[in-house]
């Protein structure tokens, strides 16, 4: 019966040599080594890299987005796009650029003996392509005069009784019409920017009144101001100080 996957390897003419390309530039880790077979542990997975004895390993037919035939390695990363920057730097061939795919970001590049293997990187959220955070309002023009104008923010749609506007790539903030809009007690709208300072001063400038001005939060590591938009909802502008904030 079978009861599992001993391995999968990969024929290699010169050992030393491509121990330091997995090892030295791939970061592997090294569980067995011998001029003819060695092992690599790559997240539980055994990979084997098999000495040919001096044969050259055959090309495979290929194109940009890998071979056209076998099998492929595929490693996982989590950011593709710096992957490909250190690899690159040193001296990693690749046969294509990145190519992005709901299922993930991809990239096929070559060992020294012309194996071909790809980088992975999964979607980080496949569930969710995009946020949207709806205020209601009483008070339509005024609102939009505020995130609009006041804060900058871009309108992305205007459906007549509710305008969408655009607070970064994937996130947006909608304000509704809505006869009986009540301030929705503890809900914070909070705008992520490293220039918290700068904003304030020029909020401050232009006459708008600050609830609480620009300070660090110890607590929190991070440096903030509040504000009220017309409808009494709290907004926060926010810069995270703590480097642990991979946003």
């Amino acid at each position: 019966m079978i009861t599992g996957v001993q391995d999968v390897y990969l024929n290699v003419v010169d050992m030393e040599r491509a121990l330091a390309f997995y090892e030295g530039i791939l970061g592997l880790r090294v569980i067995e080594r011998s001029p003819w077979w060695s092992a690599l542990d790559v997240g539980g997975v055994r990979v084997g890299l098999h000495g040919t004895g001096g044969r050259a390993v055959p090309e495979l037919e290929r194109d940009a987005h890998g071979p056209l035939s076998g099998a492929v390695l595929t490693l996982r990363c989590s950011d593709i796009d710096q992957a490909v920057t250190d690899l690159d730097a040193a001296g990693v061939c690749f046969l294509g650029p990145v190519t992005r795919h709901p299922w993930g970001a991809l990239v096929p590049f070559t060992d020294p003996d012309g194996n071909i293997l790809k980088l992975m990187e999964p979607p980080q959220h496949p569930q969710w392509r995009q946020g949207i955070t709806f205020l209601p309002t009483t008070d339509l023009s005024a609102m939009h005069t505020f995130y609009s104008e006041t804060l900058g923010l871009e309108l992305a749609l205007d459906q007549g009784t509710c305008r969408i506007y655009r607070i970064a790539r994937d996130a947006y903030l909608g304000v509704c019409q809505r006869a009986d809009a009540t301030r929705a007690e503890g809900v914070i709208v909070t705008l992520v920017t490293p220039d918290v300072e700068e904003r304030c001063a020029a909020l401050e400038a232009a006459g708008v009144s600050l609830e609480k001005p620009c300070a660090y939060n110890a607590a929190y590591d991070i440096t903030q101001a509040f504000l009220r938009d017309p409808e009494g909802h709290l907004v926060e502008l926010q810069r995270f100080d703590d480097p642990r904030w991979a946003g």
